[in-house]
């Protein structure tokens, strides 16, 4: 619930160009994550940090710490497909 909303939220604003937005609102998310410690809601929240700074601010070395930390929790979970897009992601880096 919260965690995707607020994600989406991130997700909405970065889309809009509104990246100080986006990033308040996946940083919501990801502490709301960690304190549930669900690991995919965090992962998500690092990955769009992480495109944010890439894509948007060209804050490359910001935007690879945060990317690392969702491949991290994508392959400890197993989770191919996220991992597969993550990296596709991180090639833009």
């Amino acid at each position: 619930g919260e965690i995707l909303a607020l994600n989406y939220l991130g997700d909405y604003y970065h889309r809009q160009g509104q990246y100080a937005l986006s990033i308040e609102y996946t940083t919501k998310s990801l502490k709301v994550a960690t304190e549930e410690k669900d690991s995919l809601g965090m992962a998500d929240a690092y990955k769009m940090l992480g495109i944010v700074h890439s894509f948007s601010l060209h804050q490359y070395e910001i935007a690879l710490k945060y990317h690392e930390q969702a491949l991290k929790i994508y392959t400890r979970n197993g989770n191919d497909q996220r991992t597969f897009g993550l990296y596709s992601n991180m090639s833009w880096t």
